[in-house]
């Protein structure tokens, strides 16, 4: 990759179940990086590449909206490269390059791989999220059963010594039964 290139990832979220695709990383690309750029599937070149699920390469392209800056000069055209990147149908994100030179076929081949790589990545980082999660979920679970247990053994302990004062109490009232019984038949 060359200085003049501009590399951008994209990563969808969804807040409120709203999809769009959020710049995460940028390589020599002169954005204020506390501003957030969002895309929705459809929208600009971004949201087609989504939508699509196909490479989009722009040849020789007005780039008004995003200048190529190196220390040899800058320049609003150029090339443009944008992979999504797609695991099981589904698009994690997109790879955004954008060159002063023609971006030649064996880099197009190159982003590709590349491409099914972060992929297969994004989607392993999800997997171990969802993972810990549930594992955390379950752990919490494990605890509140544990307590509940303990609290049953503790019920079930008292249970137990009242029944045996029940049978204690029991077992005098027969006495004491019988002992009228006794004096009475007398």
């Amino acid at each position: 990759m060359q200085r003049d290139d501009i590399v951008t990832a994209l990563n969808p979220q969804e807040p409120s179940g709203e999809v769009f695709y959020e710049l995460i990383s940028s390589y020599a690309y002169d954005v204020n990086h506390k501003e957030v750029i969002r895309f929705k599937p459809g929208q600009g070149l971004v949201g087609q590449c989504v939508l699509d699920k196909n490479v989009l390469h722009v040849k020789n392209v007005d780039l008004d909206f995003s200048r190529i800056r190196s220390g040899l000069g800058e320049s609003v055209k150029g090339n443009m490269l944008l992979v999504p990147l797609i695991v099981n149908e589904e698009v994690l994100g997109v790879i955004e390059l954008t060159s002063f030179n023609k971006i030649k076929p064996h880099i197009v081949e190159f982003v590709l791989k590349v491409g099914e790589n972060i992929a297969s990545t994004i989607l392993a980082a999800k997997a171990s999220l969802k993972t810990n999660e549930l594992l955390r979920q379950s752990q919490g679970i494990i605890k509140e059963l544990k307590l509940k247990q303990k609290q049953l053994i503790e019920d079930q302990q008292e249970l137990s010594i009242k029944e045996q004062e029940l049978v204690m109490n029991n077992d005098e009232l027969k006495a004491q039964i019988e002992e009228l019984k006794r004096e009475l038949t007398k």
